[in-house]
């Protein structure tokens, strides 16, 4: 299982998550083990995002699994983190432009 294109790491933690759900239901998986079998999918089924892993650390955390809702919270704040960053830098952009040109527009003036 691995994250679908243009897929949010979260939403993909959240549908890996409904996976192992099915999984202890069936008995395929102890309850014991679906922590560490979560995160260690999540790891590798993490495509598209793969410094996310880096930033929050989750690949040093294997040994002692967070719980579901733990690594969903992480990764949730990241996620808001870098759409704040990208809304600013667009907001940057936009006002480099404007000033742009109206220092364009001061100077066929003169």
């Amino acid at each position: 299982m691995s994250q679908l294109t243009d897929e949010q790491p979260s939403a993909f933690i959240t549908r890996l998550q409904k996976t192992i759900q099915t999984a202890l239901k069936k008995g395929a998986i102890d309850e014991e083990a679906a922590d560490t079998i979560r995160l260690n999918q999540f790891i590798k089924g993490l495509i598209y995002d793969d410094i996310l892993l880096v930033n929050l650390r989750l690949r040093e955390r294997t040994d002692h699994p967070p719980k579901y809702m733990d690594p969903l919270d992480m990764v949730r704040k990241q996620e808001n983190e870098l759409k704040r960053r990208k809304e600013q830098r667009k907001t940057g952009k936009e006002a480099h432009s404007k000033l742009l040109l109206q220092v364009d527009t001061s100077a066929e003036i003169l």
